[in-house]
């Protein structure tokens, strides 16, 4: 029979070798812990400790970081091509309108939204093979000089003068009124160089008049959107299409129709590519506007400033409105 010892027993050594081993591996742990700090042994606890906190780098605040160069600027308002210059002085109030010039106006006014008509006598140049810089003999149908002053063997004072035929002031401060189709008349001049237009979208608050003045900011990429937008008015013709098409509103109705267009260009003013942004619902207006812009191309002398140099285009948007009454517009569309 096996002597068998107690299981105390047994508990008691492996506890007993358990103590052993970890004074006898002591010293060696200490050398072990002091390969890990890697700036050297930690001060004696008697000593100062100096602690710098290092500032982390400034992240730039994303309302200060300067945005990249526009590679197409845009219009800071709504185009427009003023016929005259009143007061070339930035306005001293906000305007919507920019042009090519600063321009404040006493008294804003719109040209009418209709295709310039052009004069129906225009200023003959030569005549018979002269070139015109030689002197011609006087007939008898040509128009006889104006006095500014009055005079009693062709005007009374006291006549009636007609508002659409100024004539000049004399020295008691009455109108003297000119001649039905002298030179010097308004309606004289009107048929020489024809009825005004204009296609710019400028609000109905403003008075109609033979001119378009408006206070409004110079921009200076407008010289080059105003030769566009002429150019491609002088193709663009709703009206005409829309007679073809549905004269009497039918089909489509009277409501007013508006085409979008994107248009880009090539650096040397040759189309690239025209596209609908936006379209009227009726397709041969909108097919009318996207024609315009073809036949007009190209534009020239584009500003370089205008090139995407990503794409190496110049690309904006036309907006074309079209009223049933016979009013129509083209504008720079604000992008």
């Amino acid at each position: 029979m096996r002597d068998e010892s107690p299981p105390y027993a047994m508990l008691a050594a492996v506890l007993a070798a358990s103590v052993l081993m970890h004074v006898a591996l002591l010293p060696l742990g200490d050398e072990v812990l002091g390969w890990a700090w890697e700036s050297g042994t930690l001060p004696a606890a008697e000593g100062i400790m100096e602690v710098s906190l290092l500032e982390a780098p400034d992240e730039p605040d994303p309302d200060e970081i300067p945005e990249e160069a526009e590679p197409k600027p845009d219009a800071p308002g709504k185009l427009v091509q003023l016929d005259r210059v009143t007061d070339e002085r930035p306005p001293e109030n906000d305007t919507p309108y920019v042009s090519e010039f600063d321009n404040r106006a006493a008294r804003p006014t719109r040209a009418p939204n209709v295709h310039p008509t052009p004069g129906s006598s225009p200023t003959p140049v030569g005549d018979n093979g002269r070139n015109g810089n030689e002197p011609v003999a006087p007939s008898e149908n040509d128009p006889k000089p104006l006095s500014l002053l009055p005079d009693a063997s062709t005007a009374n004072a006291d006549d009636p003068v007609d508002p659409d035929d100024k004539g000049e002031l004399s020295s008691g401060g009455k109108a003297v009124p000119s001649p039905a189709g002298s030179p010097g008349s308004r309606k004289a001049i009107r048929d020489a160089i024809g009825n005004p237009g204009s296609f710019d979208d400028i609000g109905r608050d403003v008075d109609e008049d033979d001119e378009t003045s408006v206070d409004s900011k110079r921009w200076k990429f407008a010289s080059f959107f105003n030769r566009v937008r002429n150019g491609i008015a002088q193709h663009w013709h709703p009206e005409v299409v829309h007679a073809s098409n549905d004269p009497d509103g039918r089909r489509f109705g009277t409501k007013t129709r508006r085409t979008r267009l994107i248009i880009s260009l090539n650096k040397d003013g040759s189309l690239s590519r025209v596209r609908l942004d936006a379209s009227s619902d009726v397709d041969y207006l909108d097919e009318e506007a996207i024609q315009a812009v073809r036949t007009a191309a190209p534009f020239a002398n584009p500003p370089p400033g205008l090139v995407d140099p990503t794409t190496g285009l110049i690309e904006f948007s036309f907006g074309f409105i079209f009223e049933f009454g016979g009013t129509n517009r083209i504008f720079r569309y604000q992008r």
